[in-house]
């Protein structure tokens, strides 16, 4: 209550230089805090400068990245189909070969049984036969043998 009995008692002079005061205070505060606000837009303003480039850097790297991943993705996808089609004609072709190697063992074995159904003893002696028989003729034929 001081202060507001002082004001009172104060004269028209001596409130205009009190009030003159507190202006000129609030004015340096008003400056101090302009100043900081420019400062603090020349930081923000140098860091957007100093990051933007570097951002549109990244961001069109990360761009290639995806698109060279794209066509890498794109390679994979087309030499997983080629396996597939690959194994589904081995598995065709071991099929082929099962079935090839199941009629050849049949006709395999009908060979050797046959084979084993052939008398040699009786071939033998029915070749020695056969020998005994044309050894006469080619005797004859020997005979009219030119030089």
């Amino acid at each position: 209550m001081s202060a507001k009995n002082d004001l009172e008692n104060m004269s028209e002079k001596e409130l205009l230089i009190e009030l003159l005061k507190e202006q000129r205070g609030e004015t340096r505060a008003r400056k101090l805090v302009a100043g900081l606000m420019i400062a603090i837009f020349v930081m923000i303003a140098a860091a957007v400068l100093y990051l933007v480039p570097k951002v549109v850097a990244v961001a069109d790297e990360v761009q290639s990245a995806t698109a060279k991943l794209t066509s890498v993705v794109g390679t994979v996808e087309s030499k997983v189909d080629m396996i597939d089609s690959t194994i589904k004609d081995i598995d065709g072709m071991v099929k082929n070969v099962d079935n090839l190697v199941v009629t050849n063992t049949k006709n395999l074995s009908e060979a050797v049984e046959k084979l084993n159904s052939i008398e040699f003893e009786t071939l033998n002696k029915a070749i020695n036969d056969f020998a005994d028989t044309v050894q006469p003729v080619a005797n004859f034929f020997n005979a009219f043998k030119v030089p």
